[in-house]
């Protein structure tokens, strides 16, 4: 099951996004401090992490893991091609979101100085959620090629009223084997994140 769309889209949108957004979950939870104090690195890291600034990023860690899974399960369990593009369009509410509140916490010099982003947390809140958010524009715009529903392809030997057949087979194998990385990525997630929250909880003992 799933919407059929061109490669580039594919792969940035089933592929790539989830590994970033499990990622963006798993940073806090292997060093909080750190994910804290790169999110504004023009500012001089306090001497201590207040209690709020903790509970916040490890509410940020969780919206990417939500966001992760919605990624999976809409793109794999959807065979709707405006489905797929309402949870683009929705994204691309969320990314111009995520830059503004980046904007407010950086400053317009930072914000707009890609010499100034001296880590990689920053680098992906600016850099990298400028360049989906350009790309999920100009797949809504249909400048890589539209998505499509996945039809059955009836046999010869098949009534012309049939709904059984086959699936487009190289679509079809495409869409299982990212399915199936996928799918390796949540089990991955699920360990990593109890070793995660294990070392969390050793830290603060």
């Amino acid at each position: 099951m799933g919407v059929d769309v061109p490669s580039w889209p594919h792969f940035l949108f089933r592929v790539f996004e989830p590994l970033s957004c499990f990622g963006g979950y798993i940073f806090p939870l292997l060093d909080l401090n750190k994910f804290i104090v790169d999110s504004t690195p023009n500012v001089p890291a306090p001497e201590t992490i207040h209690p709020s600034s903790v509970v916040l990023a490890g509410q940020l860690g969780n919206i990417y893991a939500v966001l992760g899974l919605l990624s999976f399960l809409i793109h794999h369990n959807t065979n709707d091609p405006k489905v797929f593009r309402n949870y683009i369009l929705a994204y691309v509410f969320s990314d111009i979101n995520h830059l503004y509140a980046t904007y407010r916490g950086v400053g317009w010099d930072t914000f707009v100085d890609p010499w100034a982003w001296q880590n990689l947390l920053t680098w992906g809140n600016i850099g990298m959620t400028v360049f989906m958010l350009v790309n999920r524009i100009l797949f809504l715009l249909g400048v890589f090629g539209n998505a499509k529903r996945l039809r059955p392809i009836r046999r010869r030997t098949e009534p012309a009223h049939s709904r059984e057949g086959r699936r487009n087979p190289a679509v079809w194998v495409r869409n299982r084997w990212c399915a199936e990385i996928n799918a390796a990525l949540l089990l991955g997630l699920v360990i990593l994140s109890c070793v995660g929250w294990g070392l969390g909880l050793s830290w603060t003992m």
